[in-house]
């Protein structure tokens, strides 16, 4: 009787030995202490003494913002995504509308008694 070699298994082992490889050969991370700090102007007018964000895993910083100074989305790039942004926009002003209606016809009734 022999025994199967569960071949899925000694492939990742191979893929983890090759990142182990590829870490060695990058050397250590840096400390966090040592990344670039943040910089964005804070509300009282300083700067942002946070070091720089970076994933876990990654060696440099992105953009060179802290996690809360990392820029703001720029939207949506796709024709599909600017269609639903649209039609979320559309729904969330009718929401608007009738709630100022609403409010409108709330305030009248009052001030009619």
């Amino acid at each position: 009787m022999g025994v199967g070699v569960d071949w899925n298994r000694v492939l990742r082992w191979l893929e983890r030995l090759q990142r182990q490889r590829e870490r060695m050969e990058r050397g250590p991370r840096p400390p966090k202490s040592s990344l670039p700090k943040c910089g964005a102007r804070t509300r009282a007018g300083h700067p942002c003494g946070a070091p720089a964000y970076r994933r876990p895993g990654e060696y440099e910083p992105r953009n060179g913002r802290c996690r809360m100074h990392g820029g703001l989305s720029t939207g949506p790039r796709t024709a599909e995504g600017k269609a639903r942004c649209r039609v979320a926009a559309l729904r969330n002003l009718e929401k608007a509308r009738s709630a100022v209606e609403t409010e409108a016809v709330r305030g009248g009734e009052a001030s009619a008694t």
